[in-house]
């Protein structure tokens, strides 16, 4: 039991190190070509008035050609001031701005944000078309950074932007905000080494050419999450090498953070619950061993009440999780430009496997909630 223990958290601090190498070797190259291709910003949106005046000023405070994008905004039967923002931004835009209530079709079912997706892509007209969420915010180089980095590419279907969340000030919100960053961290360099796994649609880039190649969201269009996930593989599968992250700090999108443990959990859930929708076994693979792996955190205790495991084996297992897990999120975070907190790290490092064992369990045997509406994993 001690040798099996503790090459399993030797392995996992090798991996953690691979990530952090990558990570860090992972730059942006640049283009002297200033040509401003054209952009469709997609927005789907349900009851996001709170923040969806800020996103579209920031969208058009671009120092980027106005001619050169358009907005288009598929609301998903809003019942706040969302509707009334969007016609206040048809008036004061009327040439690039485009709004249109949700036409749900039969094969979306309950893939509501899919469908908006779907329906923006009919309705763009350049070919390159950038997702993003009303409760979001960019800079004012996130379209210049995308097309710098579509142009320098010579063959790109798909890029994935960085997120984060709005700056945290409370501990949990810090807690949050290093728990994303891990995930924002491993999609990141899954695609850096050949592998993409995951990205987030609060920040991410296709071309149409490659989205109707693959059928859209054609075999997963029923399901709630994965409008990002599912594209991504879709792309990467049909066009092998096409599929980059832009890490480029004038690309990051800034996002809001759920407001409390119940609502973590929901979006936590949601997303847990699409590993078993994948085509390819890998995803499961995966999904079982990271449970299997917070399964075995939560016994080392108990192997050691129990006279199974020797406490110096414990606690080195331990200092190895906790220094390499340090060392690749606080690079993540730097990046994003966070106040690393040691204190928020340390709870998350205490409660992290409890949460994933939870959101397991829960994604394959129970139901979320998820923008007023309530759904079966």
């Amino acid at each position: 039991m001690n040798t099996i223990v503790f090459l399993s958290f030797l392995a996992y601090a090798l991996c953690l190190a691979a990530l952090y190498f990558i990570w860090k070797l992972m730059r942006t190259k640049f283009t002297s070509d200033t040509r401003a291709q054209g952009f469709s910003i997609i927005v789907p949106v349900r009851n996001e008035e709170r923040y969806l005046g800020e996103l579209l000023d920031a969208i058009y405070r671009q120092e980027y050609p106005h001619e050169a994008f358009e907005v288009i905004v598929i609301n998903d039967s809003s019942t706040d001031g969302t509707g009334k923002i969007l016609a206040d931004y048809k008036r004061r835009h009327p040439d690039n701005f485009h709004h249109q209530q949700l036409d749900l079709s039969s094969n979306f079912k309950g893939g509501h944000k899919k469908a908006a997706i779907t329906q923006a892509v009919r309705l763009s007209r350049f070919e390159w078309l950038l997702c993003t969420d009303g409760d979001c915010l960019s800079g004012k180089k996130w379209l210049q950074a995308f097309n710098e980095k579509i142009i320098y590419e010579e063959d790109i279907n798909f890029v994935s932007g960085p997120v984060t969340f709005f700056k945290p000030e409370s501990i949990f919100k810090k807690m949050l905000s290093i728990e994303f960053s891990s995930l924002i961290g491993v999609g990141a360099v899954s695609m850096a080494a050949g592998k993409a796994t995951m990205c987030n649609a609060a920040n991410m880039a296709f071309s149409k050419t490659a989205f109707k190649a693959v059928d859209g969201y054609e075999g997963f269009a029923h399901l709630p999450s994965g409008d990002d996930e599912f594209l991504l593989q879709k792309i990467a599968s049909a066009f092998p090498g096409t599929t980059h992250f832009l890490k480029d700090a004038r690309a990051i999108i800034s996002t809001a953070s759920p407001d409390n443990i119940c609502e973590f959990l929901q979006q936590r859930i949601r997303w847990a619950s699409k590993w078993k929708q994948h085509k390819s076994i890998v995803p499961a693979i995966v999904a079982i061993m990271v449970f299997a792996f917070q399964l075995l955190v939560l016994a080392l205790p108990v192997f050691w009440l129990f006279g199974m495991l020797r406490p110096e084996l414990l606690l080195a297992s331990l200092a190895l999780k906790f220094i390499f897990e340090a060392i690749f999120l606080k690079s993540v975070l730097d990046f994003f430009g966070d106040f690393w907190s040691w204190r928020a790290f340390l709870l998350t490092f205490f409660l992290h496997p409890f949460y994933v064992i939870t959101c397991g369990i829960m994604a394959n045997s129970g139901s979320y909630s998820w923008k007023g509406r309530k759904f079966n994993t």
